[in-house]
């Protein structure tokens, strides 16, 4: 399968395979690259320093490095955990507006995980199954509708987006969100749609069964 071209770190075993595809199968850079998802540029990057060093690039490491912190505020830190006894949101805001420290969150939990001062979070590093945005081939075989509350005069807003194509069939904003009526054009094929996806309750999408009989 060809991926899209994108700027993305290789691992070791990737690299070790681009490079054998141009130096012992000589296949050319352009479908090489396309089968990695890199340019012909980073190819040729790959294999000249293969030729030059002898010895394969070192891969480049993923994500971002791990914030340096000094053990000076790694002691303030730890101290202002033991006596405050609060969270790692709390404390970080702590440091940053009473104590003056620049510091991120994510630092902060990292140092009282190594001191076993807090528990991980059971969420992160976690891998979920990844959203599908587009779940039905044909238009109009469901419908999306939405609800949000207007930014400009606080009125409930509801959308209502056709799953295929990602359209919007309709739009209005209305006083109360359980209460909402469309008068759909003849044309539009509403009569036709089998099912509806709500983000909320059974009562915010009893209307619209009725305009899909």
């Amino acid at each position: 399968m060809i991926k899209n071209k994108r700027d993305v770190s290789l691992s070791g075993e990737e690299i070790a395979q681009i490079i054998k595809m141009i130096v012992d199968l000589s296949l050319p850079a352009t479908l090489v690259g396309d089968l990695h998802g890199i340019t012909a540029s980073r190819v040729y990057q790959l294999v000249k320093y293969y030729r030059t060093n002898g010895v394969y690039p070192i891969p480049l490491k993923r994500g971002l490095p791990a914030a340096v912190v000094s053990p000076s505020i790694r002691l303030k830190i730890l101290s202002a955990k033991a006596t405050l006894r609060i969270g790692t949101k709390e404390l970080g805001k702590y440091l940053r507006e009473i104590k003056g420290f620049s510091i991120g969150n994510r630092a902060i939990h990292r140092i009282l995980l190594e001191e076993s001062m807090t528990h991980p979070d059971p969420k992160k590093g976690i891998r979920h199954r990844p959203w599908v945005r587009y779940e039905h081939e044909f238009s109009l075989e469901a419908v999306h509708m939405d609800w949000h509350v207007s930014k400009f005069n606080g009125k409930q807003v509801c959308v209502v987006l056709d799953d295929a194509r990602r359209m919007i069939l309709a739009g209005k904003e209305f006083d109360a969100c359980n209460h909402a009526k469309f008068n759909f054009s003849r044309g539009t094929g509403v009569s036709v749609i089998s099912s509806l996806w709500k983000d909320r309750g059974g009562h915010y999408g009893s209307w619209f069964a009725i305009l899909c009989k």
